[in-house]
């Protein structure tokens, strides 16, 4: 019984895990046009990071709603640094920049 129960448990995490990443990553095609605008592919990117980004928790907003998503990776292309596309709920892009030494033609670059 404590097999099927830590399985069971394995499986629960799991889920929730996979559903927190499904919404995280649901602006990856806008993400995809984004990156062939600047002569990137999906397929060049490494250590690619998504990240919802959420009005906080309280009087006004009891289930923190999504305010927006984030991507971040690392272009083959840089041996540091990233490529930044901040997106509303809706997917339409906010931003789009480069960071930590990352240079792409047609892309603002940041210092931080």
């Amino acid at each position: 019984m404590k097999v099927i129960t830590s399985m069971i448990a394995a499986g629960v995490i799991f889920v929730t895990a996979g559903t927190a990443w499904a919404q995280d990553n649901q602006c990856a095609s806008r993400a995809e046009f984004e990156l062939k605008q600047h002569g990137l592919s999906m397929s060049d990117m490494k250590d690619v990071n998504w990240q919802t980004e959420r009005f906080a928790a309280g009087q006004h907003n009891a289930d923190g709603t999504v305010s927006g998503y984030s991507f971040y990776a690392r272009p083959a292309s840089c041996s540091s640094g990233q490529i930044v596309i901040e997106m509303w709920p809706n997917c339409g892009v906010q931003d789009i920049y480069t960071h930590g030494g990352c240079k792409i033609d047609g892309v603002m670059s940041t210092w931080f």
